[in-house]
């Protein structure tokens, strides 16, 4: 890790006009590691031109809850820990990124990549299954834990707002009101303000109905800050690993996760965390992917 640049790919699926559902790969990003700091970016495939371009990463406006406000973060810098490394942003913010290498030579593709789901239903099966060969000679696989060291909160996003506070906000989306968080999402909510939760309901204009029934939420005052938590929903209506929070800042509603230790001081894994598993390749391993993986020879990377 220290040394290489490692290449995450990312798989696109879509459908097709007649509903049918295919997948490429159409972007993929790099980690690496230059001078002590921390280098991450992003890049997607431009189909007319026929190269890659380099694009901001998405992370760049993400805002973390410091000293009572909200901020976003510098470069990281970097420190050894044993054969992980530790990413210090500053301001008691830190994230441990550990990981092993595998030489994947001679293994299939959809035996490697555990960030696709591994199932024949799934798009981006068809898209590496035989008879796409094997990764060849020199292919190697880096699985990578990332975990914040202490519990902290991401607004990855924001959106303008005239309340004022979130007592305001859940008063205003309270369940004796029309009112309701999200319309536009399978599964819109309102806030059942006597018993603290959260109540879902199906959206007539969706395809797709809502499984997500109720759950609790709680207020937290955390650096001076106000957050309503709750359980993260994910999109697909699958359990999500994690909590999401909403905060009212500088005139903007905040909607982020809150990203806890793998494991807690007292040695015990939290009932909900944002460690995520990545895996990431060589030059060798990422350009038998972009072969088989819907672009043309001009995707190579030299």
């Amino acid at each position: 890790m220290q040394n290489e640049i490692l290449h995450l790919d990312s798989v696109q699926t879509i459908s097709t006009a007649n509903g049918k559902q295919e997948a490429s790969i159409d972007r993929y990003d790099t980690i690496s590691i230059k001078d002590k700091a921390f280098r991450e970016e992003q890049f997607n495939f431009d189909s007319k031109n026929l190269q890659w371009q380099n694009i901001p990463l998405n992370n760049n406006e993400a805002l973390y809850l410091v000293d009572g406000k909200w901020e976003k973060l510098g470069q990281a810098k970097v420190t050894a820990k044993g054969n992980d490394i530790i990413l210090d942003y500053g301001n008691d913010i830190q994230y441990l990124i550990s990981g092993t290498s595998k030489d994947i030579s001679n293994l299939a593709v959809m035996s490697v990549n555990l960030t696709k789901q591994n199932t024949q239903t799934r798009p981006e099966y068809a898209l590496f299954k035989p008879p796409a060969p094997v990764f060849p000679a020199g292919s190697q696989a880096y699985y990578l834990g990332h975990s914040p060291l202490k519990t902290t909160y991401l607004s990855y996003f924001g959106n303008n707002t005239t309340f004022k506070s979130i007592d305001e906000w859940t008063t205003f989306y309270s369940s004796n009101s029309k009112n309701t968080v999200a319309q536009n999402s399978i599964c819109p909510f309102q806030f059942d303000l006597t018993r603290k939760m959260v109540i879902f309901s199906n959206n007539p204009n969706q395809s797709v109905k809502c499984m997500a029934k109720e759950q609790p939420y709680e207020i937290r005052t955390v650096k001076q800050q106000q957050l309503l938590v709750m359980a993260e929903i994910q999109d697909d209506n699958s359990p999500a690993i994690g909590k999401e929070f909403y905060a009212i800042f500088n005139g903007s509603l905040l909607e982020g996760s809150v990203q806890e230790p793998f494991e807690l001081p007292n040695n015990t894994k939290p009932a909900s965390n944002s460690a995520r598993l990545e895996v990431g390749f060589n030059k060798i391993a990422i350009n038998h992917l972009f072969k088989y993986g819907g672009l043309p020879a001009t995707a190579q990377l030299k």
